[in-house]
């Protein structure tokens, strides 16, 4: 009787082992917004092996918003025919799906602060297929299109930095303080195998970037030719950029205020590298 129980509990072992082996624990993300007026409404990405990709997984929290609407909301739609869909705060699928979510949003007043955490892109806990994490993230909105941080491809990568402030309180042209422009939002989320975003970055010894902190100019000596070059401040803005053909550069960067920015350069063979520095007086 004893080795019967013995050879139960082995064989519960094994198959209850193979299982736990095999279950993904759930990514869940979120993107918080907050208006001028310091209304804040919070948007969530969740995947999940019980979720389904069409229709409403009320259980993980997607559909069913009561709106207030005297206040900020940011919103979507959970994907389905009707009636299998429903206005959500969250948006929940399975690992083999990838989150393309129109965001919307009401009662607001411009800029907005948008915010999240990017080393959840990089959780211990993702499925190593494709690729093991998150290397795509993009918003995709009529601003982004003319002032997003990755100017080659129109939109805002928040692979690189986990914060922007929509508009930039600098800008003056009215046409970017148009709240049509910032909503709806496309928010991008996948594990991309044909973005190599990770493996194809530039070696932290490939390149100097010096001195830093840096009163007047800011210089760059890279092993391989440097092909573009832009600078954007902590909100994501944009305030120089210029395309290259040369292993030493130099930026005279007297025109900026004082505080911290970030330099994105992309070298002769497309590899990518970031870094921060400090302007000062």
């Amino acid at each position: 009787m004893k080795a019967k129980k013995t050879f139960l509990a082995a064989l519960l072992t094994i198959v209850f082992g193979c299982v736990t082996s095999y279950s993904q624990p759930q990514w869940k993300f979120h993107i918080a917004y907050e208006d001028a007026t310091g209304a804040k409404d919070t948007m969530w990405f969740i995947w999940d092996e019980s979720a389904t990709f069409f229709g409403i997984d009320t259980l993980l929290g997607e559909g069913n918003v009561q709106f207030d609407y005297d206040v900020f909301n940011v919103w979507a739609l959970t994907w389905g025919i009707y009636p299998e869909f429903d206005t959500t705060k969250v948006i929940a699928i399975p690992y083999n799906e990838y989150f393309e979510v129109i965001v919307h949003a009401f009662n607001f007043e411009l800029p907005i602060k948008i915010r999240w955490d990017t080393s959840l892109f990089h959780a211990s806990f993702l499925p190593p297929e494709p690729v093991g994490w998150v290397n795509y993230a993009k918003m995709e909105s009529d601003y982004f299109f003319l002032a997003g941080n990755d100017p080659g491809n129109h939109n805002f990568d928040m692979t690189i930095i986990d914060s922007v402030i929509c508009p930039d309180p600098s800008i003056t042209d009215p046409w970017f303080w148009n709240p049509a422009i910032h909503f709806p939002c496309c928010i991008m989320i996948h594990q991309d195998p044909n973005t190599e975003i990770e493996t194809n970055t530039v070696e932290k010894s490939q390149i100097i970037l010096y001195p830093n902190p840096s009163r007047h100019f800011l210089k760059i000596k890279s092993a391989k030719k440097l092909n573009r070059i832009w600078i954007s401040d902590i909100s994501g803005a944009i305030v120089y950029q210029n395309h290259l053909c040369t292993n030493n550069y130099s930026i005279d960067i007297s025109f900026l205020g004082n505080g911290i920015y970030y330099i994105f350069l992309i070298n002769s063979q497309n590899q990518y590298y970031h870094e921060k520095f400090i302007k000062i007086d």
